[in-house]
């Protein structure tokens, strides 16, 4: 990701948790390393939705509302791609 402003540039990789700023006029870059969150995948996020459905099975909740989120999250994904490829509302059904 590139972020530009009137006082310079600031570039990112979401996957090194590293910021480089650019600073005008043309001085040296700036190196801005973030720590990582704990866990793993999609910045920890994949270990907390495992957590979550783990806590479920455990106080023995429907585990399958989740399921039927993280369903409908990829169903909108892809029905998004589907919208900028062909231009059309795409409509979405629950199942």
């Amino acid at each position: 990701m590139i972020l530009i402003g009137t006082d310079g540039e600031l570039r990112t990789d979401m996957s090194t948790y590293r910021i480089e700023y650019y600073r005008l006029p043309d001085r040296p870059v700036e190196i801005i390393d973030v720590p990582p969150p704990e866990g793993w995948g999609h910045q920890h996020h994949d270990k907390a939705l495992l957590e979550h459905f783990l806590r479920r099975i455990e106080r023995e909740e429907d585990p399958e509302e989740g399921i039927q989120d993280a369903w409908m999250s990829g169903a909108v994904a892809f029905a998004a791609l589907r919208s900028m490829d062909t231009g059309e509302f795409v409509d979405v059904e629950r199942f």
